[in-house]
């Protein structure tokens, strides 16, 4: 299965490396140097801390899809029903096997006592409810996949197939998203780990909105990509407003940390 969010970023980081990684140098210089400057920027985009695209491993026809692009969903609402009229009589085939296959086990048991029975025969009835349970399990891992139900709350992205439509096993059903949780995603010099920390606090200027937000640095990556001398960081804007400012993911923008000047502390 494809990762929309990770091809997205990829795109993104080499176009944040063509576009501003020479501005983003010459600031960070300027910083370390204590030279007075205001603003050390780079470019920045949004994005939702979870998505995903949901599969089955069922292959049958779409009999449900209640939700549309842009509907809200809860954690464990019907997002996909597929038509498992077969596997579900499979199974109930798989469970009077089973009970059939337990109860010779237990005859041959009681035969054996009287010595009526060899051995072989009482080994050959325990792999044979051994086999039938095997198929009952499979078949229950498979009529798990005849609901699709949503894994957070969220919006629908994308539907990807429509009711009544015969889908593969694996093949992608939905696209879903949780914007209630937003992350800004910069790629930031390397040479910025020298004063950037966990817990930092920035502007973040959205291009689409013409609005500046407070953000603050969660998570840097532990690794520093040598080409590009590159670090890829993670912030979160101010709780609530996203959904305040319709902020969603994929908008981009500027982030502005303020640097120090001559004798001054580093800027938080």
């Amino acid at each position: 299965m494809f990762d929309l969010n990770k091809l997205y970023l990829v795109f993104f980081t080499l176009f944040i490396i063509h576009e501003s990684i020479a501005e983003t140098e010459r600031s960070s210089s300027d910083f370390l140097n204590n030279k007075v400057v205001s603003d050390a920027t780079a470019r920045g985009v949004i994005l939702a801390r979870n998505e995903a695209i949901l599969a089955s491993n069922v292959n049958a026809q779409v009999l449900e899809m209640p939700y549309f692009e842009g509907d809200f969903f809860n954690k464990g609402d019907l997002l996909v029903q597929f038509d498992c009229r077969k596997p579900y009589a499979d199974m109930k085939s798989a469970i009077a096997t089973e009970k059939l296959k337990q109860q010779k086990l237990m005859a041959n048991q009681e035969l054996f006592k009287y010595d009526s029975i060899s051995t072989y025969e009482v080994e050959v009835s325990k792999a044979e409810l051994v086999i039938a349970q095997a198929e009952k399990e499979a078949l229950q891992s498979y009529l798990a996949g005849c609901k699709v139900l949503a894994p957070f709350d969220g919006r629908v992205r994308e539907r990807m197939v429509n009711k009544f439509e015969m889908v593969a096993a694996n093949e992608p059903l939905i696209s879903i998203i949780d914007d209630s949780h937003l992350e800004v995603a910069l790629i930031l010099p390397s040479r910025w780990l020298q004063w950037l920390k966990v817990g930092q606090a920035f502007e973040f200027s959205i291009d689409e909105l013409k609005q500046s937000h407070s953000a603050e640095v969660v998570r840097v990556s532990p690794t520093v990509d040598p080409a590009s001398r590159t670090v890829k960081v993670m912030a979160k804007i101010k709780e609530g407003e996203a959904s305040k400012h319709g902020i969603l993911s994929g908008m981009s923008g500027v982030a502005s940390f303020r640097t120090k000047t001559n004798g001054d502390e580093d800027g938080g």
